[in-house]
């Protein structure tokens, strides 16, 4: 694969990351719990043929039967139903804004993470930018009377699912095929529950509502196909700039679709945050602290380069 595809195909999965509200907005009647499940669970067949498609099986049954690779993919697996829970949840409780503020902070607050946990270094105008990002956290919790949770919560989940994925031996596909395979059966049979008490929705809110349900797996997992696979054909600098394409979308349908309406101070905290993050990407692409020279470049994991 290219350099040019792997922009291509990492630009496509933030797009279809930025406009994903549009479809959550579409279940917004039906019980957030019910539909993430949902999520997890149509999200398998089409890992399925991912894994196919990319001759990945073999290697996602030998991982599979390693104790030692489920135990440290529980987590980031645990992480990212979380992460399914509360994108549509914010979606559909009006906090698409929020949401995306904590899209915004997630590298930020990846980098404080991996200077915290694993003595990262960070140059001086990484360090200034994080603390604009912390001002504009502090100005929207001040003017708000509230504490911005949404966005933090959004922001750290992304955020420790990013550090642990960092250090993490597979390959993208495959540690992504592993967390949905770990969440299938739980959230299976949390459905299962639903339908014997009686209040399962699915198979009886009508023929749409359930092709939604069917279709949210689908529109959950392909951006993550598909960010997966461009992830070790793009330098550090490239998905820098990257990532900025889906926060930015949903922060557009939130104002100009789904009609929320910003205070001054989010539009504040807002401004400080993305500052920082302009200016975080910029310092990491003209003066990379140490760890961050050596992801300048396209990186192979370790499984991958066994089966090369």
């Amino acid at each position: 694969m290219t350099a040019m595809v792997g922009v291509v195909l990492g630009v496509s999965a933030n797009v279809i990351f930025g406009v994903q509200p549009l479809y959550w907005k579409l279940l917004e009647d039906f019980d957030s719990y019910q539909v993430t499940m949902h999520r997890l669970v149509w999200s398998l067949p089409v890992i399925g043929i991912a894994l196919v498609a990319r001759h990945d099986l073999k290697t996602y049954f030998e991982v599979m039967q390693q104790k030692e690779m489920i135990a440290a993919y529980f987590v980031t697996a645990l992480l990212m139903a979380v992460n399914f829970f509360l994108s549509l949840w914010a979606v559909t409780a009006g906090y698409v804004l929020q949401m995306s503020l904590g899209f915004f902070m997630n590298p930020l607050m990846t980098v404080l993470l991996g200077v915290v946990f694993l003595r990262e270094t960070m140059t001086h105008i990484q360090f200034c930018a994080i603390a604009l990002a912390t001002i504009g956290v502090l100005v929207v919790t001040i003017g708000e009377g509230e504490f911005p949770w949404v966005a933090l919560a959004v922001g750290l989940d992304n955020a420790v699912f990013t550090l642990l994925r960092k250090i993490a031996p597979l390959n993208g596909l495959v540690a992504t095929s592993m967390e949905i395979t770990m969440m299938f059966i739980p959230a299976l049979i949390y459905l299962l529950c639903c339908e014997a008490m009686g209040t399962g929705e699915f198979g009886h809110s009508g023929f749409t509502a359930d092709l939604l349900m069917i279709g949210a797996g689908p529109w959950s997992v392909i951006p993550l196909v598909l960010l997966s696979l461009s992830i070790d054909h793009i330098s550090l600098v490239v998905l820098g700039v990257i990532q900025f394409i889906s926060p930015t979308l949903s922060t557009l349908l939130g104002l100009f679709v789904f009609g929320e309406i910003p205070s001054q101070s989010l539009v504040i905290g807002f401004t400080c945050v993305v500052l920082a993050l302009i200016i975080f990407t910029y310092a990491s692409a003209v003066a990379p602290s140490p760890e961050e020279k050596t992801l300048l470049l396209p990186q192979k994991h370790p499984i991958q380069e066994k089966k090369v």
